[in-house]
């Protein structure tokens, strides 16, 4: 009786943590900006990535959730990871995707991030974010959802170093 209850407050939990990431993409996200912060001062960081971790489990045993995310290339990816951590799902890493997928002018990188957001599979979209007056910038997006084999998502988004 014990186990099941447990597994009702759980799903209860999950439930309600959906529905919220969720309302937030209709209400003035604050990813957008943040996203276009980090692509554009990863400009003067050289190449830069954000490696966003979430889900049931860890790396390790006896690890309950983990939600992390890791900064290479620069303050602008730190700062970015700052934002991610409290900001996003731990658990539904598909949800994260499609906030980032309100981001794109362009419609088939747009599109192309939704889709990949209900993918089972590893994909890898390449996009161009229009960043001010410095024009745009070319950045990759791989998202690596949760699978029968791995408990945690990884959303990875990478901005290239580009030589002036």
């Amino acid at each position: 009786m014990i186990v099941h209850r447990k597994l009702a407050l759980l799903s209860l939990i999950a439930l309600a943590t959906n529905a919220c990431s969720m309302a937030r993409i209709a209400s003035g996200d604050r990813i957008c900006p943040e996203l276009f912060a980090f692509v554009g001062g990863s400009a003067t960081d050289g190449t830069s990535s954000v490696v966003l971790k979430g889900g049931w489990g860890g790396d390790t045993k006896g690890v309950v959730m983990t939600h992390d995310c890791r900064a290479s290339g620069g303050a602008a990816a730190q700062r970015f990871c700052d934002y991610l951590v409290p900001n996003t799902s731990w658990e539904f890493g598909g949800n994260n995707l499609k906030r980032l997928a309100t981001c794109f002018a362009d419609k088939v990188a747009a599109e192309s991030l939704g889709n990949a957001a209900a993918s089972t599979e590893t994909v890898v979209i390449p996009a161009t974010l229009a960043v001010g007056a410095a024009g745009s910038t070319g950045l990759a997006i791989k998202y690596k959802p949760t699978s029968m084999s791995q408990s945690l998502y990884t959303l990875t988004v990478t901005v290239p170093h580009i030589e002036q």
